[in-house]
């Protein structure tokens, strides 16, 4: 006789808590599709589908060892990592929105305020041992991730609260690039696991920005502010392009799934910089904005590709680590 083991406690502690990055990148990749090719709905819904069960999967491997929780917690790579779980979780509140909003609303605010609580004890873990070798792009994460929140807000959210968060995730992101950036030019290598990682840096400037365009035109930044902010994070995505393969080769590495989402944020938020472009009155500022939908699309086809190894790597592996066992009579 023989079964599968799927959601056994044994098989669910070996699901990598990188795999709510694959959940999170798949999610919005096919939001983003959905605003490029115009389906209402029906992409990102379907991308939604795909996501869930490697959330769920992350989810209830914590919900059925929460002590894994705090150990991860306490770690100084893998604590930063835990945030993604909410991220993943408001992206799927956003497509699930229009057949349940009063559900979808209770499970965004759960994961705002999941991400919060994950954010105070990064930060108490890390201020208690902080040390400059263990700064790796994925502390971007806890204080900038939950700018999420701002993309996927049902009508209950306050206008105020989600201009503090979009004002705390760009001031944060300022604040941390210098010394990410010095970390990382100056400090040792990171480790060969760790590489992937990297990716990340093109995800917190990518996601301030399309954070801030979702704000109504009277809290927004000068046009000015934001071209800056493209720039920057359009240079941060073309360095992470180069060293894509260098990235993903190798044996199969659970961080792979950092590849997704960076790349897939930095083709939204040039959409949505296209789109409020295009409604300005200046005319350099219209041809601009066909520029950036040009662009926006080249890099949605690179976050396709990406998006899509990546997927076939973790299949390839979950099917490794799931296949049928003999049981004994």
């Amino acid at each position: 006789m023989r079964q599968f083991q799927f959601l056994s406690h044994i098989q669910l502690q070996r699901v990598p808590t990188a795999a709510a990055g694959l959940a999170l990148g798949l999610a919005s990749l096919g939001w983003c599709a959905d605003q490029l090719f115009v389906q209402h709905g029906s992409l990102q819904r379907a991308a939604a589908l795909l996501a869930l069960p490697l959330l769920l999967a992350v989810l209830l491997k914590f919900l059925r060892a929460p002590q894994l929780l705090l150990q991860e917690l306490a770690h100084p790579v893998a604590g930063s990592l835990l945030p993604v779980m909410c991220m993943a979780t408001l992206i799927q509140t956003a497509a699930w929105q229009p057949f349940n909003p009063a559900l979808a609303s209770l499970c965004w605010w759960l994961a705002l305020a999941g991400h919060l609580v994950l954010l105070s004890g990064f930060i108490r873990q890390r201020l208690a041992q902080f040390a400059l070798t263990d700064l790796v792009p994925a502390w971007f994460i806890p204080p900038i991730g939950f700018v999420v929140a701002v993309l996927t807000a049902p009508v209950s959210a306050p206008l105020w609260m989600l201009q503090l968060l979009a004002g705390a995730g760009l001031l944060a992101y300022l604040l941390m690039l210098p010394l990410m950036l010095y970390r990382l030019r100056r400090g040792t290598p990171l480790p060969l696991p760790q590489r992937p990682l990297l990716a990340i840096l093109a995800a917190p400037g990518s996601l301030t920005l399309a954070g801030l365009l979702c704000l109504p035109p009277a809290m927004a930044l000068p046009v000015t502010v934001l071209l800056a902010l493209s720039a920057l994070a359009l240079l941060l995505t073309l360095k992470v392009w180069w060293q894509l393969p260098r990235l993903l080769r190798g044996s199969f590495n659970p961080a792979f799934a950092a590849c997704t989402f960076p790349l897939v944020i930095s083709a939204t938020a040039l959409l949505k910089l296209s789109g409020y472009l295009s409604q300005q009155s200046a005319p350099v500022l219209q041809q601009l904005a066909h520029w950036q939908l040009a662009l926006a699309q080249l890099e949605f086809a690179v976050a396709l590709t990406v998006c899509g190894y990546v997927l076939s790597r973790y299949l390839w592996q979950f099917g490794k680590v799931w296949r049928p066992v003999p049981q004994a009579a």
